[in-house]
């Protein structure tokens, strides 16, 4: 090597050779004697295979392929919901194929344990692609103010299962009571001044014309329109225009009926109308019948008949004696023109 006094050690200390790597590590030792300086000891591992940045988003792409997903469609994220609402109805999507078996549940202001929700997708009772639930009031309800509700997915793939969650907020409010429904029936129309109006009031539970309301309080008035002006509304204030008032209670079959005899001195075509509110426990309701009105009677009939005869004949006389008098007047005129 050119060195009087130099010797070379060279030891080849591991050659490893292994399945998935091999590694040689090589050390060289130089014993310089008249050297002012000695090379590092330089130790090099060499893989056979090595992670490039196209295999990194591979891996990475299939890792999140193999989570699986869950949506809550209904309701929606804010959604206003009653608080007499017991039994809302819950919807919603998963990732769940053909391939995999993977379950949804729910969760509501985190009382657990999650609650089943029932498969609803097109290939049978384990396709949770599509999934419901319906609200029990035995495991949760919805309270005033904030609520949260969360679906779970779960995913088994042997040895592992991999889960999913997704929450929504919603907002629970005092539900507002629907209005009573009110039926208002009379029995005649038009009505002759001096005969009885029978009023029939039946009160229901609203969109159940079948469920009729006992015990139900009835208050109403009879209104005379003809003392009001069509754009004034009767008020307190044209208490003139209200010739009667009632109320009562509703029977079993959830009617009330009240009579009212029309005054005799009630003027031919009198328009009425009757206003009715009823009231049972928080809910309550108002209505207005159709309009009725007073019709002439038989002895009217004979009177008005007799009183058109009367004028008829009036006037036919005045006729005749105006005819007559013009040719009078006329005969006159010639005699004296011809005297002439």
């Amino acid at each position: 090597m050119g060195y009087k006094r130099s010797q070379i050690f060279t030891i080849l200390t591991l050659i490893g050779i292994c399945s998935s790597s091999v590694a040689i590590v090589v050390i060289t030792n130089y014993t310089l004697a008249n050297a002012q300086t000695a090379e590092s000891v330089t130790t090099k591992i060499i893989s056979p295979k090595t992670n490039t940045p196209s295999t990194k988003l591979s891996t990475d792409a299939t890792n999140i392929a193999l989570i699986p997903k869950v949506k809550i469609l209904s309701p929606y994220d804010g959604q206003k919901v009653p608080v007499t609402n017991n039994n809302l109805a819950v919807s919603g999507t998963s990732s769940d194929d053909i391939l995999k078996e993977c379950k949804v549940s729910v969760l509501l202001n985190g009382v657990k344990p999650y609650q089943k929700t029932i498969a609803t997708g097109k290939n049978g009772t384990n396709d949770y692609s599509t999934w419901r639930y319906k609200l029990d009031p035995s495991y949760s309800v919805i309270r005033e103010g904030s609520n949260k509700l969360t679906a779970k997915v779960t995913c088994l793939d042997n040895p592992y299962s991999s889960s999913k969650w997704t929450s929504i907020d919603l907002t629970g409010i005092k539900a507002q009571p629907l209005p009573l429904e009110i039926s208002i029936r009379t029995d005649k129309n038009p009505i002759t001044a001096g005969d009885n109006q029978t009023i029939t009031v039946r009160v229901h539970n609203p969109g159940t014309t079948n469920s009729a309301i006992s015990g139900a309080k009835v208050s109403g008035q009879i209104i005379d329109l003809s003392f009001i002006p069509p754009s004034f509304p009767p008020s307190n204030k044209n208490m003139n225009a209200i010739v009667e008032q009632f109320d009562g209670n509703t029977k079993k079959n959830g009617e009330f009926s009240y009579s009212w005899k029309v005054p005799a001195s009630t003027p031919i075509g009198t328009p009425y109308i009757i206003k009715v509110d009823a009231l049972y426990g928080k809910n309550s309701g108002r209505s207005e019948s159709n309009i009725f009105t007073v019709k002439p009677s038989n002895s009217d009939n004979s009177f008005i008949l007799a009183q058109a005869s009367r004028n008829f004949t009036n006037g036919l006389n005045d006729n005749i004696k105006n005819f007559t008098q013009e040719i009078l007047n006329k005969v006159r005129n010639s005699l004296e023109n011809n005297l002439r």
